[in-house]
């Protein structure tokens, strides 16, 4: 995603395509299905009770199993429909870039055009082209769409990865479940983690920045440390290769990063915000360079693109910093 780009909603020309919606309730039989089961009731009623000659002595338990079966056809006659799962919140839209549309559970499709809108389960969620979503899922974890993805939120806690790329951002210990990711190669689960799942036509992808992940597939199971990533094609043959934290690949994660709360926080903590969302380590170039980052106090929201905010916050703290690939060198203005 480009994040230099307009990111001004623009109006949505077309709804969002259908999901799988819920089953509908379940509906009570048609008049001619009651008729033939009470006329078969009735048949069955008049055969017993016609043989009293034969079975006068078993008379009783005859009557009462026709009552038994009478009351059981009037059960299933008259059996009230299944209620329909009722959708619950299940995440909260922290930022919105683009056009994004979303489905709601009634079928209806709207653009999603304000932050903190909760979603709901049996939702579907789709982004366009230079476009991106991040929502707050309901144990605490970041989860964010890069652009032309759709996914589809689920009561049972899980998002349904149908084409495009998600990025989790989950931290350990947390007391609620958290998000799982369902692709057509399995279902991704993490422990304390950030990953990403990719889903096209050439198969499905996991990449671990952080942590571990478990795919679990309908045919096999596999799991990946952090600097891995785990394809399955197709076929559902499975490849794995080394990749790192940081770079082009996880480049459009930091478009749609949730802003840093910077009141009562020091520069200290907002660079380690910026290792979290950038995947780069912090290095200080001097003990009198951590001192001053430990020291200075922040006030705010600190709403950029980190990168793009680490540029402008050090200004104010006498500090800079140096790209080293995977690293930041961070010294105090003027030293080398």
């Amino acid at each position: 995603m480009n994040s230099s780009e307009n990111t001004t909603r623009q109006p949505a020309n077309d709804l969002l395509e259908a999901l799988l919606r819920h089953a509908s309730p379940r509906a009570r039989p048609p008049g001619a299905a009651e008729q033939a089961a009470r006329a078969a009731l009735h048949a069955q009623w008049r055969e017993m009770t016609g043989q009293r000659r034969r079975r006068r002595v078993y008379w009783p338990l005859a009557a009462a199993a026709s009552l038994a079966l009478a009351l059981g056809v009037a059960a299933l006659l008259l059996r009230s429909p299944e209620p329909a799962l009722q959708p619950v919140t299940v995440a909260t839209v922290e930022v919105v870039v683009g056009t994004v549309l979303r489905e709601m559970p009634d079928g209806t499709a709207a653009e999603v055009v304000a932050e903190s809108l909760q979603l709901r389960s049996g939702s579907g969620i789709a982004t366009r082209s230079d476009s991106g979503l991040a929502m707050r899922w309901r144990d605490g974890s970041s989860v964010r769409l890069d652009q032309d993805t759709r996914v589809r939120l689920t009561a049972a806690g899980e998002i349904h990865l149908e084409s495009g790329r998600l990025y989790v951002d989950a931290e350990e210990g947390r007391q609620a479940a958290p998000p799982v990711v369902v692709t057509p190669a399995g279902r991704v689960r993490h422990l304390g983690t950030q990953y990403m799942t990719a889903v096209g036509a050439a198969g499905t992808t996991v990449s671990v920045r952080r942590g571990r992940v478990r795919l679990d597939g309908p045919v096999a199971s596999a799991e990946a440390d952090a600097g891995e990533q785990l394809r399955v094609d197709a076929s559902g043959s499975t490849s794995r290769q080394a990749i790192p934290a940081w770079g082009d690949l996880w480049q459009w994660t930091q478009a749609t990063a949730p802003a840093f709360p910077a009141d009562g926080r020091t520069v200290a903590n907002f660079l380690d915000w910026v290792s979290r969302e950038s995947g780069r380590s912090i290095t200080y170039a001097s003990p009198q360079a951590e001192r001053l980052a430990q020291q200075t106090e922040l006030r705010g929201r600190i709403d950029l693109e980190p990168m793009t905010a680490l540029a402008a916050i050090l200004q104010t703290s006498d500090l800079g910093y140096e790209v080293r690939d995977g690293s930041l060198l961070i010294r105090p203005l003027g030293e080398r």
